[in-house]
């Protein structure tokens, strides 16, 4: 083989190789290109994937009344965050080809308004509890301030000297009568016990030991019920001895045991002194003094002057109020002192009472008025917000002339519906709170009626 031939081979077999290695090289290049471009989209790339994720963030606008109520997520410029150009500049990135829907829900997260707190207000004002707590306040209901209530017990001499005539009629007749209308006017929760002494036996002697440990609670203790407590009343005359000591002593064992917010009070009616061997002083005293802590008044129905110091004495150890009548118009009287005292313990609390409505009144009154001016000042604020975005994406070609017309139509459907509600609540609202006034002036009326009429003031 020549040299020149030699050299021409050589040349052929680096000719292919340099080849070989161009397109190994250009295979390359274009793989790793690939590659890349896969990895890392072109910006216009970006742009549609994230457009068409936020086209996905988007949901559907609440457009009845009760979704716009119960929309808990305001905008993120809505009442006091507004900002037009910050608006306007998020209105810029909206994503495009928005179906209506989806670019009025895009606004309503600019600029939609929370109605929710509202609502629960108006909710809260409306609630019937208020109303009926008012329709049911009674004057004479327990005195609610501490939460006490009462439980008294009336304790009558039932010996033979009641059958005896005074001015007006005969002593136990109208020791019943006065007995049962005073217990009839007690406060509502009231408990009330009767418990009678010498209606056993007879004044005799040989009796004495017999009628002096008869006493009996012919009415236990329960509300007050007319015609229960007049069937009582009837099972029983004036025959026996005075054993007022004895009388008191089981009246304590019925007011036992010691109860919490329990106000204890016995009220002795009697027409003489003990004729049984006792000591009312000092029952009177040890009862006062025990757990029960029952007061102890005492009404000397017609009774000599010794009789009247013993009571005076007993009285006084229990810690109550004796006082002596003489007739029928005397014995009224004093039931009548003795029903404004009981009164006078719920003086105070029907005070608070009051006072404590008329603040609810005045503040309920105050917060409907004010939601009413809030809630309809926030409500035209963002119907006019939501005709500038739209108006603004209109000018900026964002959207159709159809799509404003669609979307300024919502706009006033839905301040339409907020409108005609927050109107609706705050004129129902204000009757039932106009109706509650007036129960409240029936039931100051009313207060003031009875009081009255226990004290006899005209």
């Amino acid at each position: 083989m020549t040299m020149k031939k030699s050299k021409t081979i050589l040349i052929l077999v680096l000719g292919s190789m340099i080849g070989i290695m161009v397109l190994i090289s250009t295979f390359y290049i274009v793989s790793r290109t690939k590659a890349v471009t896969k990895s890392f989209p072109s910006p216009s790339g970006q742009n549609v994937v994230a457009q068409e994720k936020e086209k996905e963030k988007v949901t559907l606008p609440p457009k009845t009344l009760e979704d716009i109520l119960a929309n808990k997520v305001g905008g993120a410029f809505s009442a006091n965050n507004y900002d037009k150009t910050a608006v306007e500049a998020k209105l810029d990135q909206m994503p495009k080809d928005l179906s209506n829907d989806q670019t009025y829900a895009f606004m309503l997260n600019l600029v939609g308004e929370n109605y929710t707190s509202f609502k629960d207000t108006f909710d809260s004002l409306e609630n019937p509890d208020y109303s009926q707590k008012m329709l049911t306040l009674d004057p004479n209901t327990p005195i609610a301030t501490t939460g006490t209530k009462l439980k008294i017990e009336v304790v009558l001499d039932c010996s033979g000297s009641m059958e005896d005539p005074v001015t007006g009629g005969v002593k136990m007749d109208l020791a019943k009568q006065a007995i049962q209308s005073f217990v009839s006017k007690l406060p509502q929760g009231t408990l009330v016990g009767l418990r009678v002494f010498g209606h056993k036996g007879s004044g005799a002697e040989k009796d004495k030991a017999y009628s002096a440990s008869q006493t009996e609670l012919v009415y236990p203790f329960s509300a007050y019920n007319e015609a229960t407590f007049s069937s009582a009343l009837k099972t029983f005359n004036p025959t026996g001895w005075t054993a007022i000591a004895g009388a008191l002593t089981e009246a304590g064992k019925d007011l036992s045991p010691k109860e919490e917010n329990i106000k204890k009070v016995i009220y002795l009616v009697t027409d003489g002194i003990e004729t049984c061997g006792g000591d009312p002083v000092s029952t009177a005293k040890t009862l006062h003094e025990s757990d029960i802590q029952a007061s102890i008044n005492i009404i000397g129905f017609d009774v000599d002057d010794a009789a009247q110091k013993q009571l005076q004495a007993a009285s006084t150890a229990g810690g109550g109020t004796y006082v002596t009548v003489k007739n029928e118009q005397e014995l009224k009287k004093a039931f009548q002192v003795e029903m404004d005292s009981l009164l006078k313990l719920n003086s105070a609390w029907v005070e608070q009472a009051t006072k404590q409505i008329t603040a609810v009144f005045d503040k309920e009154t105050s917060t409907i008025s004010k939601m009413y001016v809030s809630m309809s000042t926030i409500n035209s604020a963002e119907k006019q917000r939501l005709w500038d975005a739209a108006n603004y994406l209109y000018v900026q070609k964002q959207i159709t002339n159809d799509q404003v017309l669609v979307l300024w139509d919502w706009e006033s459907t839905r301040w339409n519906l907020i409108y005609k509600y927050t109107n609706e609540k705050y004129s129902i609202i204000n009757k039932m709170l106009k109706e509650n006034s007036e129960s409240y002036a029936e039931i100051f009326a009313k207060s003031n009626e009875n009081t009255d009429s226990i004290t006899g003031k005209k």
